[in-house]
């Protein structure tokens, strides 16, 4: 969990966003993110696209602190958004209403910084929430708890297949990967495809 917010930043910004990689800042992105980081590439490539500014006015990224929900949720759809821009039908895609109802989460309401972009992800399928909307009920998106790494993954594959459309490949090649998701897992799926397109490798 310690370092998702490393893991965020390289696979938003190399798969999610295409894969550019540009150059960086001599300083780095963030006074906590030197130039030498490892993920500074794709951190600088976030902040470039205004995927990400850091946290408050502080000039600082914290990339050891973990990452909310909501966080996530709103780098995805940004990342999403970025993506897609002046390119016509893929806007089209990705730019939907709201699902009538709205608010569909009691812990994410209208006035919150997260609304649009967990309504819209709902709205495209991304997420269900920890608790899913039923029938005159919201639900509870949990979107101040710590994402979990499986849940980034969900996120990110099923955000990339709404705008990767007929050129996305489900590939479960050579799996399981890992010793701890089991083919049994909801979050199998969604690992092994982003192990297999070289989205992730675990720790260590």
């Amino acid at each position: 969990m310690t370092k998702l917010r490393k893991i965020v930043a390289s696979i938003s910004g190399l798969v999610v966003l295409g894969g550019v990689v540009p150059q960086i800042n001599a300083a780095g992105p963030f006074s906590d993110v030197p130039e030498g980081n490892e993920f500074a590439t794709f951190i600088q490539d976030l902040k470039d696209k205004g995927i990400v500014s850091g946290v408050g006015s502080t000039g600082m990224y914290y990339p050891l602190r973990n990452v909310s929900r909501g966080e996530m949720m709103k780098m995805v759809v940004n990342a999403m958004k970025k993506s897609v821009e002046g390119r016509g039908s893929l806007e089209v895609l990705v730019n939907v209403p709201m699902l009538p109802g709205a608010p569909h989460f009691s812990d994410v309401p209208a006035g919150s910084s997260f609304y649009n972009h967990v309504e819209l992800g709902y709205a495209l399928g991304i997420v269900q929430g920890r608790e899913a909307p039923a029938a005159g009920r919201a639900g509870v998106f949990g979107v101040d708890s710590p994402v979990l790494r499986q849940e980034a993954m969900k996120m990110i594959i099923r955000a990339y297949r709404i705008f990767a459309g007929q050129t996305f490949m489900q590939d479960l090649t050579g799996g399981p990967s890992f010793d701890d998701v089991a083919t049994s897992s909801e979050f199998y799926d969604y690992i092994q495809t982003a192990y297999n397109l070289n989205m992730v490798n675990g720790y260590g």
